[in-house]
């Protein structure tokens, strides 16, 4: 992969970005709860569901006698995520931030996420990072798979060489459908053994692209 010629990169956000597993656990759980259903969801449910669509998570997480009641009950999960988001918050991975602001002096940063609608919007809100990301895409707002998210973003903004930073196999093979590179970070939720690039920290990650692009400029 040639990434020093990269004019755009595309982030996934849960488990790249920042770790917002119990803040998912607690929204679930209240929700869960509001509607009758007496169990409680912590973090280790959540981990191995993050980044998958909603249709997945739903089947995962709900009992299937109160399968009935899924739309409603995923409301207020919505509803309390949005609540926690702008109340608690979760925090960045090590040296996102910084990272990020380094990044953004040269090249066009997006994010693409299966999160909810209002997901992306309240963390760059309560991050500060609102400047540093040209837009986003996220399948609760469209109901579109990550690819065609990826591929709607690179037609809108002209883009040519992009590549997606992720943290799961999942995220691989998006990338690969959407006909774009994948960088791989492996601090998150997902784990692909012997893949290339693949980066233990977010400095790390910042690091490597800004050398190619030193590299690219000489």
């Amino acid at each position: 992969m040639e990434i020093n010629q990269v004019d755009s990169i595309l982030f996934d956000l849960d488990g790249t970005l920042w770790n917002a597993a119990v803040l998912y656990a607690k929204a679930w759980t209240v929700a869960l709860q509001q509607h009758g259903i007496d169990t409680i969801i912590d973090e280790e449910d959540i981990a191995g569901l993050i980044g998958l669509e909603q249709s997945f998570v739903i089947r995962s997480l709900i009992p299937a006698f109160y399968l009935n009641k899924a739309s409603i009950i995923v409301a207020a999960v919505e509803v309390e995520t949005e609540r926690l988001i702008q109340t608690e918050g979760a925090p960045l991975y090590k040296r996102v931030k910084e990272g990020l602001e380094e990044l953004h002096q040269r090249y066009p940063l997006f994010i693409v996420s299966n999160c909810d609608k209002n997901v992306v919007k309240l963390f760059l809100k309560y991050h500060g990072l609102e400047l540093l990301f040209v837009d986003h895409r996220t399948h609760g707002e469209n109901h579109k798979s990550k690819f065609e998210n990826i591929e709607d973003l690179i037609v809108k903004y002209n883009l040519k060489k992009s590549v997606y930073v992720g943290d799961t196999l999942s995220d691989q093979k998006q990338s690969e459908l959407a006909k774009i590179p994948f960088v791989h970070v492996n601090y998150g939720f997902g784990r692909l053994e012997n893949y290339m690039p693949s980066f233990s920290d977010f400095e790390r990650l910042t690091a490597y692209f800004l050398q190619e692009c030193y590299q690219s400029s000489k």
